[in-house]
């Protein structure tokens, strides 16, 4: 019982450090946009991530890899999810505002649910689920159209966000599947993911012809960055990918409901994007589907259990 009452403190405390890590990314974002070209910093921040973790790893049980294969699999996981994702987003958001983007990226559950049954067959979405996703889903709808973003944002840029969600999908559900029998911990493979993503963005960056003037960082590009690195890359990516591998899709996934709530209220507040009322009457639609959902799945399981 004891391990049980650990094992929902860990996943709440994971949360919670998922949820205010990369809710606060747009924002972070934005600010390191303004000193930083977008594939430029990937590779930096990731590659200082990958490094300190990497440096680090000695005092962990980090085990060691199974072998060729996944060292390939981590591989793949960096191309989706820290090159892909984090590139598509970075351009994209030159032209989309931060609330916004994080609007699109709440299109996550509903994918990743999906792919979750319909890919690696795992359970139906249940009618409470269901109902959750959908809540949330018009919530989005209503902080879209209530003018939280403040300006009109671009059809490119928005598709080329949408594409970073995609990836990040596919990513997501390719780690779920290869995650549970690798010999590595979650922290050595996280560590391995970061810098090999770091090292695909530089030579591309360098191949797009990105440059920066050093005498042209801010406190609020480096400030960004140094957010994007240590809270963005290694807190938030190791509490998803331990939310990811102990538990159901959608308690990981929830952090795309939560994360529009906390980016459009950060934006406000320190980004000149605007707050009206339907941006508030949206963020109660969204936090409240996602608790529904999550007690949902949670009684559904319950049952199956009394049942046997």
């Amino acid at each position: 019982m004891q391990g049980k009452q650990v094992s929902r403190l860990k996943a709440c405390l994971c949360l919670a450090l998922l949820y205010l890590s990369w809710g606060g990314s747009f924002l972070g974002m934005k600010f390191a946009l303004t000193g930083f070209p977008p594939v430029a910093q990937n590779g930096i921040r990731l590659c200082g991530a990958g490094l300190l973790m990497l440096a680090l790893l000695p005092l962990t049980k980090h085990g060691r890899p199974t072998g060729f294969m996944e060292i390939v699999h981590y591989f793949v996981l960096a191309f989706f999810v820290m090159f892909m994702n984090n590139i598509c987003q970075a351009v994209g958001q030159q032209s989309v505002p931060s609330g916004m983007t994080a609007l699109l990226y709440g299109a996550v559950p509903l994918f990743m649910v999906l792919g979750d049954w319909l890919v690696l067959r795992g359970p139906r979405p249940g009618r409470g689920q269901t109902f959750a996703i959908g809540g949330a889903m018009l919530g989005m709808a209503v902080l879209t159209f209530s003018g939280g973003a403040g300006v009109a944002c671009p059809l490119s840029g928005m598709l080329v966000i949408l594409l970073g969600v995609v990836c990040f999908v596919a990513g997501s559900l390719y780690a779920k599947r290869f995650l549970a029998d690798a010999g590595m911990s979650l922290y050595g493979g996280m560590a391995l993911t970061m810098l090999f993503g770091g090292l695909l963005s530089l030579p591309a960056a360098w191949l797009m012809g990105e440059s920066f003037d050093v005498s042209g960082f801010t406190a609020a590009s480096l400030g960004g960055m140094m957010f994007l690195t240590f809270f963005t890359s290694v807190l938030g990516y190791l509490c998803y990918y331990w939310l990811l591998a102990h538990t159901r899709v959608m308690v990981a996934v929830s952090f795309a409901y939560i994360d529009p709530v906390i980016a459009v209220i950060l934006g406000a507040l320190f980004g000149s994007e605007a707050l009206s009322p339907g941006v508030l009457a949206s963020c109660v639609l969204i936090v409240g589907s996602v608790m529904g959902g999550l007690y949902a799945g949670s009684s559904g399981k319950r049952r199956s259990v009394r049942e046997r």
